[in-house]
């Protein structure tokens, strides 16, 4: 009798580290984000006008359109899409030539609820495949306008990197920091709008 609780109690000890081992593999199994994973974060947005910034929503993700915007990108590469004017100011602002530059993703950017009293806005949005903290980037917004108009305006951006908690566990999540004035914020609201980060090749 005494044996069998002994083989038991063996038993039961193995099937408990075999539960556990199971469990633990379950755990590491589950897709995380990684540090510098773009949905890992949210955008941050404040106001430099003489009213909050309540109110005023600004989303950023890649949608179904977005999509489409990479793969016309694709297709007609750097200059023809972003033309070569926005393309010249954005290499300006990273201090390279427009040959050595690249558009490294391009996400839908929607504004809602925006007052001009507000006046700048400054916003964090995170993106993935960002150069280290620090950095100057150019980003592009190119809006659509209701007329069918395209707008391409080379903005300079610097990566921030900020501590996130994903699924319990604290990561570092890289976001680029810029400003966006009262017309650029109008137009954004009004039209149909994207977010293109532009780094070195």
């Amino acid at each position: 009798m005494k044996m069998k609780k002994i083989v038991c109690a063996m038993v039961s000890a193995a099937l408990l580290v075999s539960m556990a081992a199971a469990t633990a593999f379950a755990v590491e199994s589950v897709p995380s984000k990684t540090g510098t994973d773009a949905d890992a974060g949210k955008t941050e947005v404040s106001a430099s006008g003489s009213v909050s910034s309540e109110g005023l929503q600004v989303e950023v993700k890649t949608t179904e359109d977005s999509s489409k915007e990479e793969t016309q990108l694709k297709g007609e590469g750097v200059e023809k899409y972003l033309t070569a004017e926005a393309v010249d100011a954005a290499a300006k602002i990273l201090g390279s030539e427009k040959d050595a530059v690249t558009v490294s993703e391009i996400k839908e950017i929607k504004v809602s609820g925006y007052k001009t009293d507000m006046d700048k806005i400054t916003v964090k949005v995170p993106m993935a495949a960002l150069p280290e903290s620090g950095t100057t980037v150019a980003v592009i917004i190119r809006v659509k306008t209701p007329n069918g108009k395209i707008v391409n305006l080379p903005l300079a951006g610097v990566v921030v990197e900020e501590t996130v908690v994903v699924n319990g566990v604290a990561r570092k999540v890289r976001k680029v920091q810029l400003e966006l004035d009262a017309t650029t914020m109008i137009n954004l609201q009004a039209g149909k709008a994207y977010i293109a980060a532009v780094t070195r090749k």
